[in-house]
């Protein structure tokens, strides 16, 4: 019976994570040797592991304040930041965040809290050992001290938790062997970035103006936006960042890099998201490295070439859900 159980989480956790996006990223404290996730590991104990629905992982400003359904988080909002695997005493001084946290969690971390006043100094050693043991950036520990009324250790993977009232290895092991390694996330890819609100004042049209990142995710603006619609010649920024504010997405393309089945596939798109408050708009730029980089108000993908998961995700995430979604 242990065995088909293990079998049937292991297929739901198989089925329920796709691998996709990471790569530019600030991680902190980079340390250690790569540790091994367990083969042929124990299952966790099923009474003690708790599973949560997923929240998403949506990535947003570390302006913003995430809220979260479980305390601490097991999925949800994040920030394009990460705290790398290691140990973090004093709650990490104020740097270790929750979106951050989450972060972490989607790359397929085991987030270990433990409460040093319920633990003894060997206690603390043993943890020390053991996320030295796991500093994998896609299968590692992140230890971060936590006061907790009734818990000594609760540990967090991607929609799971454990809690427990003193350090218990025979407990706490089969919970990071069966998790760590496999989250939403477990290998290098494109990473969603989120930005600063820059601003959204309307300035008369011709006005010059700078924009922290290229291509512009928020800012001033001229007064009307672009259209939707797929451009051989790019309106000036002005127009598009109004139109990023009116929850468009734009999606950069350069046609030198990519193929002519991509460019095919790319008008397609854009033909059928027609929506002034939450449609495409195709621009060129020239990019060899990045021959797509789609943007919305305050985000931005950056794709090697043609990816649909990926644009499609972008899309389910940010499309009219801009500051403006209709004209009242």
């Amino acid at each position: 019976m242990r065995k088909s159980v293990w079998v049937f989480l292991s297929c739901l956790v198989s089925l329920g994570y796709i691998g996709c996006n990471a790569a530019t990223e600030n991680s902190q404290v980079p340390s250690g040797h790569m540790g091994p996730v367990a083969a042929g590991a124990t299952p966790a104990d099923q009474a003690l592991t708790q599973s949560f629905p997923d929240e998403g992982h949506i990535v947003v400003p570390e302006s913003d304040t995430p809220t979260y359904r479980t305390d601490p988080p097991t999925s949800g909002p994040q920030y394009s930041t990460i705290i790398a695997p290691g140990v973090y005493d004093n709650d990490g001084g104020g740097a270790v965040t929750q979106g951050k946290l989450v972060h972490a969690m989607y790359h397929s971390n085991v987030i270990l809290y433990f409460d040093p006043s319920r633990l003894t100094d060997s206690d603390h050693a043993k943890i020390v050992d053991l996320a030295g043991r796991y500093t994998d950036p896609f299968a590692g520990i992140v230890a971060i001290s936590r006061p907790d009324p009734q818990h000594a250790i609760i540990a967090t993977a991607w929609t799971k938790r454990i809690e427990l009232e003193t350090l218990d290895l025979t407990q706490l092991q089969p919970f990071i062997d069966q998790f760590i390694g496999h989250g939403p996330m477990n290998a290098l890819g494109p990473e969603i970035q989120a930005f600063l609100n820059e601003g959204a004042t309307h300035v008369p049209v011709g006005t010059v103006i700078q924009y922290d990142t290229d291509p512009p995710t928020s800012g001033n603006h001229y007064p009307d936006p672009a259209a939707n619609g797929f451009y051989t010649v790019a309106p000036a920024l002005g127009f598009l960042v109004h139109s990023l504010e009116h929850s468009n997405v734009e999606i950069w393309y350069d046609a030198s890099h990519l193929s002519a089945a991509d460019m095919s596939a790319l008008q397609t798109l854009v033909g059928a998201n027609w929506n002034p408050y939450g449609g495409l708009l195709a621009v060129p730029r020239q990019d060899a490295q990045y021959p797509i980089i789609l943007t919305s108000w305050q985000h931005m993908l950056r794709l090697p070439g043609y990816d649909v998961p990926r644009i499609q995700e972008f899309m389910g995430f940010y499309m009219g859900n801009g500051p403006e979604t209709s004209m009242l």
